[in-house]
């Protein structure tokens, strides 16, 4: 008897090599348990760039930030009874720690009402309830250590003003700025003045005194200076004796005083009556003090006859003595 040949599912359970095989051989399915997680892959590339989103809304306006420039202005000269303080390489002043803007028309206050007569006054600018006003006053300036202020040249002991210029009346009580007398100074933008010539206007006959004169007082040069301020000096002219040799010229400057500064010249006589010779001499010091200065041609006349030094009536002549200021 032959057997009958295998069943298909048979051959397919023979054949099996593994258990799942043959499981599925007799038609046994299913799905196992999940077995755990393997390790994290690497991370991929990364991709293109999006689209820009929409702009946003503009933020808040910040607060102002400080003036930088706050040293303008500028004090000048108008008339016998007017002063101004305009605009000049700018138009802010600090006071009190807060920036001002100067009007275009200049600050109110400065008329010589209610001066005195030949009196260095400084002068201040302050907040009159929102009129940046000027003050003059006998009361010299400080540099201010207050925060918020610190460095702004003001009145003694008040912050609420700030320096901004130097003025003297005349004997008339009146402002005046000219070649001869320069008594208006601005503490802003001020670069020096140049001050004379005081010329002669006629000879001046010296006696011979082994002492120093001014030749003529009356055309003293006077100035403002701020402390720390040089001067530049000179005197020229031209002389002669009264008679023939023994007599010698020394001249100079003198600041403030009859004495001479460095750079005073002898020029001995060249033995001729009333032969005209030229003199001159220059130098530079150190301002002595802030305030109120006057300079002259001053001389030592040494020997036995007097000297003439020649004014500008006459030929050859124009002694004269001339002051420069500079910071």
């Amino acid at each position: 008897m032959v057997d009958a040949a295998p069943a298909p599912f048979r051959i397919a359970f023979d054949s099996a090599r593994d258990p799942y095989t043959a499981r599925n051989a007799l038609g046994i399915t299913g799905t196992g348990a999940t077995g755990p997680a393997g390790p994290a892959g690497p991370t991929g590339a990364t991709g293109p760039t999006g689209a820009t989103g929409a702009t946003g809304a503009t933020g808040a306006t910040g607060p102002a930030g400080a003036d930088g420039t706050v040293a303008c202005g500028r004090l000048a000269y108008v008339s016998t009874t007017a002063l101004s303080f305009k605009p000049y390489n700018g138009d802010r002043v600090k006071i009190g720690g807060s920036v001002f803007a100067i009007p275009a028309a200049g600050i109110a206050g400065l008329t010589n009402s209610g001066l005195s007569a030949s009196t260095l006054y400084y002068v201040y600018a302050f907040n009159s309830s929102g009129t940046i006003t000027g003050e003059l006053s006998t009361t010299t300036h400080a540099t201010s250590s207050t925060a918020g202020n610190i460095g702004t040249e003001i009145k003694s002991g008040d912050n609420s003003r700030t320096l901004i210029g130097m003025i003297r009346t005349n004997a008339s009580t009146q402002f005046v700025d000219s070649a001869a007398q320069r008594f208006v100074r601005s503490w802003f933008n001020d670069w020096g003045m140049t001050v004379g010539p005081g010329t002669f206007p006629s000879d001046i006959t010296t006696t011979a005194a082994a002492t120093w004169h001014e030749l003529s007082t009356p055309q003293r040069t006077e100035f403002l200076t701020w402390a720390g301020e040089q001067i530049a000096y000179a005197a020229t002219g031209t002389w002669n004796p009264n008679s023939g040799g023994g007599v010698a010229a020394t001249i100079s400057v003198g600041i403030d005083a009859v004495s001479p500064l460095s750079g005073g010249r002898t020029y001995p006589s060249c033995g001729t009556a009333n032969f005209n010779m030229p003199v001159a001499c220059s130098g530079v010091v150190t301002t002595p003090s802030e305030g109120y200065h006057w300079a002259n041609m001053i001389a030592y006349i040494s020997g036995s006859f007097n000297a003439i030094f020649r004014g500008v009536g006459d030929p050859g002549g124009c002694a004269h003595s001339e002051v420069i200021v500079r910071k």
